[in-house]
């Protein structure tokens, strides 16, 4: 007997069924029950958006979402994380100048939310220093044979807050009348 499975692209697990025998003629049946079982090869893939930029203090939103179909009551699980931003600005240091976040475990089930909102915090360290970044990192879940990393990674950069001062140029021709003395300017921003 053959039976055709079809695919349906939803995330459900394994699934069985059961074909029996009944009413033969001329003969016995020696086992009239058999099982088969679907094993599930549907995925659904996660993706990961966020804050683009923030300044020094504040927090930073980051969106964990996936597409794909997850049969209700079944579950995809993906961790996240804080770490060094490939290129780009300096290298914002964990616990300095973020609050660093060891992997994390977020867990999706099938009826529920498809996205979910993780935040970091940025630190005010009271230096002047240039924009620095960081990125929050997707890392496969423990159920991964069901899911897969699309955008795996955001990168935020953290823009200084502190007053910055600048001087202007100034020309002063030698013996001016009344005294050597010249201005300048500063300015604080």
């Amino acid at each position: 007997i053959s039976i055709p499975i079809i695919n349906d692209l939803v995330v459900e697990g394994t699934e069985n069924f059961t074909v029996t025998l009944s009413s033969p003629v001329g003969a016995t049946i020696a086992v009239p029950t058999a099982t088969g079982n679907i094993t599930d090869d549907d995925q659904v893939t996660f993706n990961i958006s966020g804050t683009p930029s923030v300044t020094e203090g504040g927090s930073a939103t980051y969106t964990i979402n996936y597409t794909g179909t997850l049969a209700v009551g079944q579950t995809a699980t993906v961790n996240y994380a804080t770490g060094t931003a490939a290129g780009g600005a300096a290298d914002a240091t964990p616990g300095t100048d973020y609050t660093a976040i060891a992997s994390t475990l977020l867990t999706f089930t099938g009826g529920g939310p498809t996205s979910q909102t993780v935040t970091v915090n940025t630190l005010d360290d009271f230096l002047a220093e240039p924009t620095e970044d960081f990125q929050v990192i997707l890392i496969p879940g423990s159920n991964s044979a069901n899911s897969l990393i699309g955008t795996g990674s955001a990168t935020t950069n953290i823009l200084d807050n502190e007053p910055t001062i600048s001087i202007n140029d100034v020309i002063q021709p030698e013996g001016t009348v009344g005294g050597n003395i010249t201005d300048f300017t500063f300015t604080v921003t």
